[in-house]
């Protein structure tokens, strides 16, 4: 049940002789002092057949059909973030950030600052040092995807295609990086052609990692507590494989640094400085992980690598949880 006081809403939920009870409480002991406190004056409440409590031209509404598992606006059902958290709706770290960007600004409705969105991690069990240390570039993410934008120094609103967004995160059909593989009649040719390159890269002289993967090693200046995270990441996940070690490092780097993926110089970096070695065919590695038989990553128009749903649900579900 929901009990609504102009802007205020208080809601009780349970069997309906609790609900009844607590019902009468409030109506007994908190109604008059918050009327009081308000400057609004009241008739007693009464309950009527269908459940529903009227005070004074409709002041205070009392719903026994309000689902007290889930928040309803409009015509659209969200479940509470408990629930999100169970399910585990959000599949990267700007995704969980957008949800409660969602749930922070009342589904839309209103503004919220940086301390709603910690507020949220702490009711959800969420809150770390490594979150909270990347907290700010993961806001500055979803404003550049224009998903949320500032109103002024401390404040923001969700836009209108972040909301559409976390509907989507919310009813299960979303993935860390939705990037849609585009089927194209030459499809088939074109996958035998990348294979065939990546043969020949295979057959570079023997030298530094560089030569064979075929890209020079960039330095991409991780903060050391970010270094310190990915490799407790890495050892909480032991992958046994180069391809799980492949999936494990672009699960980090979007959660972590950039949901929009990471380059081919980004894990030969992840590589470099947990490892300390670079898979000699590392561009090979990723072909197969892209490939048909597998499709657990997938590369956007920016080079960028990002794990498909697939991947995604390979590392949640065949390597230790984290």
């Amino acid at each position: 049940m929901k009990f609504k006081l102009h802007a205020l809403e208080f809601e009780v939920e349970g069997n309906q002789d609790v609900v009844k009870e607590e019902f009468k409480n409030f109506n007994e002991n908190i109604l008059s002092h918050i009327i009081s406190t308000v400057n609004i004056t009241a008739n007693a409440p009464t309950m009527s057949p269908k459940g529903v409590s009227s005070v004074s031209r409709g002041l205070i509404e009392l719903d026994d059909t309000t689902n007290a598992y889930s928040e309803t606006v409009g015509n659209q059902d969200y479940p509470i973030l408990k629930d999100v958290k169970l399910r585990d709706l959000p599949k990267s770290e700007t995704e969980w950030l957008l949800t409660y960007a969602f749930y922070g600004s009342g589904f839309g409705s209103k503004e919220f600052t940086k301390e709603n969105l910690i507020q949220l991690y702490e009711e959800t069990d969420r809150k770390d040092a490594n979150r909270t240390a990347n907290l700010s570039n993961n806001i500055k993410s979803l404003v550049t995807s224009q998903y949320i934008k500032s109103t002024n120094a401390t404040n923001f609103i969700i836009l209108e295609k972040g909301k559409n967004k976390a509907a989507d995160i919310l009813a299960g059909k979303s993935v860390s990086n939705p990037t849609q593989r585009k089927i194209k009649k030459g499809g088939a040719s074109k996958s035998n052609s990348e294979q065939t390159s990546a043969k020949e890269a295979t057959k570079t002289s023997k030298g530094k990692s560089s030569a064979k993967t075929g890209v020079n090693f960039v330095d991409q200046k991780f903060a050391l507590a970010e270094i310190s995270a990915l490799k407790s990441y890495y050892g909480l996940k032991a992958p046994k494989s180069q391809n799980e070690e492949v999936l494990v490092f672009l699960n980090w780097y979007a959660e972590h640094k950039n949901s929009d993926g990471a380059s081919v110089e980004e894990i030969m970096y992840m590589f470099k400085v947990v490892t300390k070695n670079v898979p000699n065919a590392l561009q090979q590695v990723l072909i197969n992980l892209k490939g048909p038989k597998s499709n657990l990553i997938d590369k956007d128009d920016n080079n960028k690598f990002n794990l498909t749903s697939l991947g995604a649900m390979f590392v949640a579900d065949n390597l230790p949880k984290s």
